[in-house]
């Protein structure tokens, strides 16, 4: 079995060879079905000839969560319902920027920036700093300090010239 599985449609199957020409070394099989519950990172091209079909979209949305999909499209046939949010490789994309991503998304599964992260289960909890006190106060607290000020100034002279 292979590390990734190019799923394509028999219209884009020479765009799929030439990705895996570009990305020489890994272990790629071309296929024009998604089995289901693939476990390998998968890269879909997607045009009118694509082979995904509604019964994929399960398959694909954890494929996207575990970060080992990307998808490419070849012209602008909708994407399945569910899967619109995709960060997708633009149609006019050579063949080497599609194999970039899935370069990407082999070797570093879960780092793709398309990726939602969740909140990790064991959140600290941050206590809130007090309000700042508002600038009344402030000014209020400065007239007071000043005065106390001055009437420490005025006690001293006066024990001093009395």
């Amino acid at each position: 079995m292979s590390g990734v599985l190019i799923v394509t449609g028999v219209a884009d199957a020479d765009f799929a060879e030439e990705v895996r020409k570009t990305t020489r070394g890994l272990d790629i099989e071309i296929a024009h079905a998604l089995p289901a519950g693939e476990q390998r990172t998968v890269l879909l091209v997607w045009s009118a000839a694509s082979p995904a079909t509604a019964a994929d979209v399960p398959t694909l949305i954890e494929l996207r969560v575990q970060g080992r999909l990307v998808v490419t499209r070849r012209d602008d046939t909708p994407l399945l319902q569910g899967l619109g949010d995709l960060e997708i490789v633009p149609a006019d994309a050579p063949a080497r920027e599609t194999a970039f991503k899935l370069l990407h998304a082999t070797l570093a599964p879960g780092n793709v920036a398309t990726i939602p992260k969740a909140m990790p289960a064991h959140v600290p909890m941050v206590t809130s700093l007090p309000p700042p006190p508002s600038a009344r106060k402030s000014r209020a607290a400065a007239w007071i300090g000043a005065i106390a000020i001055v009437l420490l100034l005025a006690a001293g002279a006066g024990a001093f010239l009395g």
